[in-house]
Formats: C-alpha cells, sequence, structure tokens
C-alpha cells in the first residue's frame, strides 16, 4: 500500500494483512481447508492484482456502508449504522486466458 492511497478513519478494513492464522471455520476440518485454500491464493494485502493463479480479494470490493439508513438517538447522542456486506466479504478473483 502506497502512502497517497488514503483511507478512512471510519473503516472496519484490517489494521494488518491476513495470514493463514486468520481463517476460521465451523471445525478443525473446516479451518484447515480455509488455511490450505488460503496459502494456494496470491495475496499481499489491500489492492493485490488479480491473477491466473486466483488472488484473494480482502477486503471485499462490494462497498463498505449501507447508506440508506441510519438511527439517531440526539438524546444520548449516538448513530447507528449498519456496514453492509462486501468487507468481510473476502473475494477470489482469477484471470482467464
Amino acid at each position: 500500500m502506497t502512502p497517497i492511497q488514503p483511507f478512512s478513519a471510519l473503516s472496519f478494513r484490517p489494521k494488518e494483512k491476513l495470514t493463514g492464522a486468520d481463517m476460521l471455520g465451523a471445525t478443525a476440518f473446516d479451518q484447515l481447508l480455509c488455511r490450505i485454500k488460503f496459502h494456494s491464493l496470491r495475496y499481499e494485502g489491500p489492492f493485490t492484482p488479480p491473477s491466473v493463479k486466483g488472488t484473494l480479494v480482502y477486503p471485499g470490493d462490494f462497498g463498505m456502508f449501507e447508506w440508506g439508513g441510519i438511527g439517531v438517538d440526539p438524546v444520548h447522542q449516538i448513530a447507528i449504522a449498519n456496514p453492509s456486506g462486501g468487507i468481510e466479504e473476502p473475494l477470489i478473483d482469477a484471470l482467464v486466458s
């Protein structure tokens, strides 16, 4: 990531690059399969370009927030917004030749 690529302070993006230890599963076997798949893909952090072997895109590129609705409590001075799917849903991109 270059220093000229700005990121909003209001973000749910990971602070560090993902590692195999970040892969989860419902069972130990699921977790193992996720780790194997993760290590089979190209991943160099945000903005990893697509590859023929497959690239993990995380955070996802479906967007970040659902700007259509927000709840505001002026008495307690809080706002509640729903993060939409996208950032927590990694994608696999692959170039096809």
